[in-house]
């Protein structure tokens, strides 16, 4: 899972060069990996083609519009929880406090299986969120979240 981990992880920074030339290497090296359903792969295509394709000024802009500048769209976990589950969601495993969402995702590829999917289901309602309204604006992003959302649930496809 380490891998798929953190390739969802690099789609939620903003983009860059070396992220784009390396898209396709990324989308081979979670496909190799196989945790992922291929429905749920499928839904990563569009947002992969737009990295490969899409000039890079063009999808920094997006980016920033989308996650930067809108509040309901923040990739900061904690701005989408009350407070009780953000003392929940932050307790990690082994005590590490991230809740800006790459890092968050970066930081789970370290731990056992057992402990990472038992952390994306707590994240869930907030993956589930971020994909209704990402799916409600017709972006591509909405696609990473339906993975976190399917790691939590299976952790790898049967």
């Amino acid at each position: 899972m380490i891998v798929t981990l953190k390739a969802l992880a690099a789609m939620l920074l903003p983009p860059c060069a070396g992220f784009k030339a390396a898209t396709w290497d990324v989308a081979d090296a979670m496909l190799a990996e196989d945790r992922l359903a291929p429905e749920v792969r499928r839904r990563l295509l569009p947002l992969l083609d737009e990295f490969h394709e899409m000039d890079l000024c063009r999808q920094q802009e997006r980016f920033v519009a989308m996650f930067e500048r809108t509040p309901s769209l923040s990739l900061n976990l904690f701005d989408h929880l009350p407070g009780q589950e953000r003392q929940d969601l932050s307790d990690t495993p082994q005590g590490e406090r991230t809740d800006h969402l790459p890092r968050f995702l970066t930081n789970l590829a370290k731990h056992p299986e057992a402990e990472v999917q038992q952390a994306l289901a707590e994240a869930a309602p907030v993956f589930a969120l971020l994909a209704v309204r990402l799916e409600a604006m017709d972006s591509s992003y909405a696609g990473v979240f339906g993975a976190l959302l399917h790691l939590g649930e299976t952790g790898r496809h049967a």
